[in-house]
């Protein structure tokens, strides 16, 4: 629960697509 793990979930999604 933390705008950090939000943001590397994003980042993590953007980068396997």
């Amino acid at each position: 629960v933390g705008a950090a793990r939000v943001a590397a979930e994003e980042s993590y999604h953007c980068i396997r697509k």
